[in-house]
């Protein structure tokens, strides 16, 4: 049965990888987004992977000979590093992810839409990373990122975290 397997790459080879594995027959996933860039006072809009030094490669570890991917020119290992067989990602977690690309760009357009609810002066807690549990009120909402002030060792401190660990705080 085909799965999806995370291969780790060497840095910033991922496309390298990607252009060999594909000699070799294998399918990957390589998402990235677009980022603005503004170069001699032009803007651009340039592909950044999602997650860099990574990739998704889809084969069949019964029937293939997958051992090849770590020797493939561009690929350091396929992941977990300690173990002798490589672990697949959840079928949920690629779908989602996939169901997010378009020719393997990342639209996260959905997503920011929705976090974008979250207007200044609300009450917002946080509900994953670093400040995990915290709640505080929106200084600011803007690219990706939420600005709360939050009340830290007896003090007010602003705090910018990304617009996915952050949901309106019911509570308050």
């Amino acid at each position: 049965m085909d799965r999806w397997y995370c291969a780790r790459t060497l840095p910033k080879m991922e496309a390298f990888a990607r252009v060999n594995l594909h000699r070799m027959g294998f399918a990957t996933f390589f998402p990235r987004e677009l980022r603005p860039m503004t170069y001699k006072g032009r803007h651009y809009e340039i592909p950044i992977p999602v997650f860099p030094i990574y990739l998704f490669v889809r084969f069949d570890r019964a029937l293939e000979r997958w051992r090849m991917i770590n020797s493939t020119r561009g690929i350091k290992r396929l992941l977990p590093l300690h173990c002798e067989l490589p672990i697949p990602i959840p079928d949920m977690a690629m779908e989602a992810l996939q169901s997010r690309a378009v020719d393997e760009i990342m639209s996260l357009e959905a997503t920011n839409e929705a976090l974008a609810e979250i207007a200044p002066g609300e009450h917002a807690v946080v509900r994953e990373g670093h400040w995990e549990g915290h709640s505080g009120v929106v200084l600011s909402n803007t690219k990706g990122r939420v600005e709360i002030l939050m009340r830290l060792f007896n003090r007010q401190v602003a705090v910018p975290v990304p617009m996915a660990y952050v949901e309106r705080d019911a509570c308050a």
